[in-house]
């Protein structure tokens, strides 16, 4: 992480010069790059939480994790607040993308899933997987006039898998269980502070997803 924040240091040293923004084909915007540049030291720093954390030993839940034959399995890294890559702010389809450095085409839609998937194999950035999968969505309906399915059932995943974490959390599959608990996951909408009302919203949340990706 040493290096990457030197590299990152230098990034933000490097827009004061014109011949750099020249190069890198950026604008004059001081603030559009002072906010990607803070995006990139969350990523550091969310990276540095799940290398360096230590997770616990919980007992298997078969139901939810869909694995039979174990008797433990690590619990998921407590991570730092991130922010969402796919929404500075709030912009148009167009400069979204641009901040991806897509084009207005189908390619781009596959490329946005591939990149929420990955931030789900990460380390359960659901917040971040979700915004990718919104943007994917929302340039498919621009594109053919319709919701992308896979992205819908994708932001589903995101819902019900963010519950499931939840639930193993305290070793138990009952919602009922979760009353008066802190939810985890906040930047990841719908949100309630209350666990179980924040699982019960984000389960119907789910559903309905599912519904809209099956039409």
């Amino acid at each position: 992480s040493g290096v990457l924040r030197s590299k990152l240091r230098a990034a933000r040293d490097a827009f004061a010069q014109s011949g750099w923004r020249e190069v890198m084909r950026c604008s004059d915007d001081g603030a559009r790059w002072a906010e990607i540049c803070e995006q990139a030291e969350v990523e550091i720093s969310a990276g540095e939480e799940r290398l360096y954390f230590t997770s616990s030993e919980v007992p298997v839940i078969p139901l939810e994790l869909g694995i039979f034959g174990s008797e433990i399995v690590r619990s998921p890294n407590v991570l730092v607040a991130s922010l969402d890559p796919a929404c500075f702010g709030l912009q148009f389809l167009e400069q979204k993308l641009d901040s991806y450095k897509l084009r207005l085409n189908k390619k781009a839609v596959a490329e946005l899933l591939q990149l929420a998937d990955q931030k789900l194999t990460a380390g359960f950035l659901f917040d971040h997987a979700y915004a990718h999968l919104e943007l994917a969505n929302d340039l498919h309906d621009h594109l053919v006039g319709q919701p992308c399915g896979p992205a819908l059932w994708s932001q589903a995943c995101c819902l019900s898998e963010a519950v499931s974490l939840q639930l193993a959390r305290v070793r138990t599959t009952s919602l009922a269980d979760l009353e008066g608990l802190a939810a985890v996951f906040p930047e990841l909408r719908p949100f309630e502070p209350c666990a179980r009302r924040c699982a019960e919203a984000r389960l119907d949340a789910a559903v309905a997803l599912l519904r809209r990706s099956l039409r």
